[in-house]
């Protein structure tokens, strides 16, 4: 098997596709883990190799594994992920590897009121008590989630979510994973945990007034009780398990205890982070 400098598992979510973009920019070889090989044409460049391996079998992992030096990972939101990220930092140990990445979450507690932010808290507290050298990123909410928004928007001129008028530091995805090549890079960062926020504090009243401007008509924010989002969720196809998961961490940030801003991508990165109408303009032909 090729040896690649860092195994990356989530290769195939937001957050995955954008650190292999930045590991291809900076000409980082990656081996990518990937479950399903239907996902698997759009990753394959001339950075990145592509490994068949399962979180829930330590030993295809053990061979994802083989000829790595750094990890990282990330997992979409489900029951069992404590599990899996426990089976990635067990094969990594015992593959020697010398440094994992783990994207976890802002907020990630033991009593918060998210379970998804109850196990980030439990799966980083695995990895920093492996006996791994780690970093540990923890980011707000990003910008890119607002694309699930984009048809509402497109079509209706108008948007729902249950964030009322709580604001939040939101932060973009590009930048997180800029932020993650340099901490690949850098051994200082290592064995630290860093808060990612973006630049300032927003409404979605905020965000609605930024798209009127950049869109040139008329946006509107609506906010929306938890109970609808659920039950729009639910008609949507998204799993129940998943459905009152999305529906706590939405609650938990409309307490707007998550408008603070933290100045690690500064000092990480040497530059501010991108505000909301820089990710707008770059992305505005999706909401047109």
């Amino acid at each position: 098997m090729k040896t690649a400098k860092i195994l990356v598992a989530g290769a195939n979510g937001l957050n995955g596709r954008a650190f292999l973009s930045e590991l291809s920019n900076a000409s980082i070889p990656a081996r990518a883990i990937v479950r399903n090989k239907n996902h698997t044409a759009n990753l394959a460049n001339e950075t990145t190799e592509i490994v068949h391996a399962d979180l829930q079998d330590i030993d295809s992992l053990m061979t994802a594994f083989e000829g790595i030096e750094s990890a990282y990972i990330v997992t979409a939101i489900q029951p069992n992920c404590v599990q899996l990220f426990s089976n990635f930092f067990t094969a990594a140990k015992e593959s020697g590897v010398k440094h994992v990445i783990k994207l976890s979450g802002l907020g990630a507690a033991p009593d918060s009121t998210s379970k998804i932010l109850r196990q980030h808290y439990q799966s980083d507290q695995l990895l920093i008590n492996s006996g791994l050298n780690y970093t540990v990123i923890q980011p707000n909410s990003f910008f890119q989630n607002i694309f699930w928004q984009k048809k509402s928007i497109r079509v209706k001129n108008r948007f729902g979510i249950s964030m009322g008028d709580a604001s939040q530091s939101l932060v973009d995805i590009r930048d997180v994973a800029e932020v993650t090549c340099q901490i690949l890079k850098n051994n200082i960062h290592r064995n630290k945990v860093y808060q990612l926020t973006g630049p300032e504090a927003l409404t979605y009243h905020d965000i609605a007034a930024h798209f009127s401007e950049k869109l040139q008509r008329p946006i509107k924010y609506r906010p929306i009780s938890p109970s609808y989002a659920k039950q729009e969720m639910l008609a949507g196809g998204v799993p129940a398990w998943n459905a009152n998961a999305l529906t706590e961490i939405q609650e938990t940030f409309a307490s707007s205890d998550f408008s603070f801003i933290t100045d690690n991508i500064i000092k990480i990165l040497g530059k501010a982070p991108k505000r909301f109408p820089e990710f707008l303009e770059d992305y505005k032909v999706a909401f047109n």
